[in-house]
């Protein structure tokens, strides 16, 4: 015989720190990198497009970065697109993806 005792809750919490755990993986970020990508990449058929770069890569210190280049022309498109996709991903990678942004907009009104 086994008893089975389910706090109200408790799978839903484990179910949330899982999904935080993942979110803060290099292939989740990578994948969120690609799709944001792929995205810009589909609005514009210049070769310009081309030089857009976006990847998670690993660095020195064990986590990992977020590589990006871009030609001026795209950096609003970039800025929409993640802004599209931040409510689907999770509470950890929208947090990562939120700091990109406060990055990129900062940087663009020092260019401008």
């Amino acid at each position: 015989m086994s008893i089975r005792i389910d706090i109200d809750g408790l799978d839903r919490l484990k179910r949330e720190l899982e999904s935080m755990e993942q979110g803060l993986k290099l292939e989740t970020i990578d994948f969120w990198c690609k799709r944001i990508l792929n995205d810009v990449k589909l609005k514009f058929s210049t070769e310009t497009v081309e030089r857009l770069v976006m990847e998670a890569i690993p660095s020195p210190n064990g986590n990992f970065e977020i590589k990006f280049s871009s030609p001026p022309e795209f950096v609003s498109s970039v800025e929409e697109s993640v802004r599209k996709y931040l409510p689907e991903m999770p509470i950890t990678t929208k947090a990562i993806f939120d700091k990109f942004l406060e990055i990129l907009v900062e940087n663009v009104k020092e260019e401008g």
